[in-house]
């Protein structure tokens, strides 16, 4: 019997498209504005970073906050503590772990899941240099100071997951010498998120690498009693993904000499007005509390680790914005975690934007805070742009103003030029709305 056999021979055939219209550049997530703000929070966090350590930040603008920081400490070491001294007037809130502000010797191993553009700026500043190494043996010798590092052959001083920056920081990637290049290990994410491995010894040689770990993430609200809120609002609003802060929030508690590093502005602006980000309660929870460690705002650091409910409460209301102490201290007192007759010490109720400004604006005048401190995608027209988006989104709220602005707007006769127009679709504006948003814009800008 004779069975047909059909047969498909598949052929791949190269195709390169040369097309100016199918060409363009790939856009770069640009760098985000540094406020005032989170450069007081990354100052506050920089102090907690021990030399000879392990470091973990985010992206953002407060990821970018804490890299600049970093880097004063260690080439203008003399301006950092200016920036300390000013940021913390007579009464310093810093109940944590002794500082360390010198500059960086023997520098950090830089081990987190996103590796971000400060990440390459530390590198090349020489704080992000302490080459860790896969043989436990080794590494191990290297901790006791039994064997010198530099005199070694491999390691590496940055271990990632995966990249994501700016435009000049895919540049500088692909600038990278074949050396510098061997010095960074993109690696599987559970091996950087987590202490387990396969086998015991993975285990150990994760825990060798990881000396002195400071692992630094952004969170949205924190409730007196210590817990986080990150990944979502108690309405079920999802916001972003946990990603690994969780991982890194218990792997601080199992290392021995790790901390995990909160950091939240103390405030943040609604329609309504600000609201407070350190609350009484909260309906969701990314971190609990009985993981409750360092909470840092822009007013200061609060060591949360193996105090009481009561001391807790204390502490997270040294550094939150004081015009929302008075209804914080009065919740926990009616919850019976505050006595009735304590009252906030007349030290702690400074805490405010205008005081943070007027210590800070100096020397930001100064050019050591700078807006954007590793530059920006940005041309100088799109940020004069934004600028004036800002100031009209936040008017929106305060609807005399908004007036005021239109009418001023009018009365001048003032304009914007053609081109801004034109990137915001105002260029033809027709109709009442689209001339008032118009007026409102050149009134911004």
């Amino acid at each position: 019997m004779l069975t047909a056999v059909r047969v498909w021979f598949w052929v791949t055939v190269p195709l390169i498209v040369t097309d100016p219209v199918c060409s363009h550049t790939l856009f770069a997530p640009p760098n985000a504005k540094v406020s005032t703000t989170d450069h007081a929070i990354g100052l506050h966090a920089s102090r907690l970073v021990q030399d000879g350590g392990t470091l973990q930040i985010g992206i953002g603008s407060l990821g970018d906050a804490i890299a600049h920081a970093l880097l004063l400490r260690h080439e203008r070491n003399a301006d950092y503590r200016r920036l300390l001294h000013a940021l913390d007037g007579p009464a310093p809130a810093r109940e944590a772990p002794e500082a360390d502000l010198a500059p960086f010797r023997r520098g950090l191993y830089g081990c987190s899941e996103m590796f971000v553009n400060g990440f390459l700026k530390l590198m090349a500043a020489g704080v992000v240099k302490r080459r860790v190494f896969d043989d436990l043996a080794t590494q191990q010798a290297v901790n006791r100071g039994e064997l010198d590092a530099a005199t070694l052959p491999g390691g590496v001083v940055m271990t990632g997951g995966f990249f994501l920056g700016p435009t000049d920081f895919y540049a500088a990637l692909r600038a990278l010498t074949p050396a510098q290049r061997a010095a960074i290990r993109m690696d599987r994410i559970d091996r950087i998120n987590q202490l387990d491995g396969p086998g015991p010894l993975d285990n150990a040689l994760r825990r060798a690498q990881r000396v002195q770990a400071r692992f630094i993430n952004t969170t949205m609200k924190v409730t007196l009693l210590g817990a986080a809120a990150s990944d979502a609002l108690e309405s079920g609003q999802v916001v972003s993904g946990v990603g690994g802060q969780y991982n890194f929030v218990a792997m601080a508690h199992a290392l021995p000499d790790a901390r995990s590093i909160l950091v939240l502005r103390a405030c943040h602006d609604t329609p309504d007005g600000p609201v407070s980000n350190i609350v009484w309660q909260y309906g969701h929870c990314t971190i609990p509390r009985h993981l409750r460690d360092i909470v840092v705002t822009e007013y200061g650091v609060a060591d949360l680790r193996g105090q009481c409910d009561a001391e807790v409460i204390r502490r997270l209301l040294r550094i939150a914005d004081s015009r929302f102490q008075p209804a914080l201290m009065e919740a926990a007192q009616r919850a019976g975690k505050l006595p009735a007759d304590w009252t906030l010490p007349e030290a702690w109720t400074r805490n405010t934007p205008e005081q943070l400004d007027a210590a800070l604006h100096p020397l930001t005048q100064a050019g050591l805070l700078p807006g954007f401190p590793f530059g920006t995608d940005l041309t100088a027209d799109e940020l004069r742009i934004v600028a004036a988006l800002r100031r009209l989104k936040k008017s929106l709220r305060h609807p005399v103003t908004l007036v005021a602005t239109a009418l001023r707007a009018v009365w001048t006769g003032q304009t914007a030029p053609p081109a801004y127009l034109e990137r915001l679709g105002l260029d033809e504006a027709r109709g009442f709305k689209a001339l008032v948003l118009k007026r409102l814009f050149a009134g911004n800008l």
